[in-house]
């Protein structure tokens, strides 16, 4: 699947969620390690976060932007999952049921690791 085609499914199973009778549902969240998701995801934007994504050679990346004073600072995360698990866990969210199962389904996307590829200062 080329990358725009993999934005574009993303993107659909995103407004997929949205849409799931089940969201708004909010499950007992963790203290999350700063390798999972869900350390930078609040559960609430999923399908907003899903949107930003950037799929570049198959690779999901998304952007963290902090302000302090008059410092800009990106750091750039790359999620560490193929295309195919990461939308596998969407589809499991969408596909749920029962509330527990949503809960569950929706967290196993939060555990998902990441990691920090690069970071700068403007």
């Amino acid at each position: 699947m080329n990358d725009y085609k993999a934005k574009q499914e993303l993107i659909a199973l995103g407004e997929e969620i949205r849409q799931h009778t089940l969201w708004g549902l909010i499950p007992e969240i963790p203290k999350w390690d700063c390798t999972k998701l869900g350390a930078y995801l609040p559960v609430i934007s999923l399908p907003a976060f899903i949107y930003s994504l950037t799929v570049k050679n198959g690779v999901m990346s998304y952007a963290v932007t902090s302000f302090e004073q008059f410092t800009k600072h990106t750091e750039i995360y790359e999620i560490n999952a193929t295309l195919w698990e990461f939308m596998v866990k969407l589809q499991a969210v969408i596909d749920s049921q029962t509330e527990k199962e949503f809960c569950q389904n929706l967290l196993e996307v939060l555990r998902i690791e990441v990691y920090l590829v690069k970071e700068w200062d403007d």
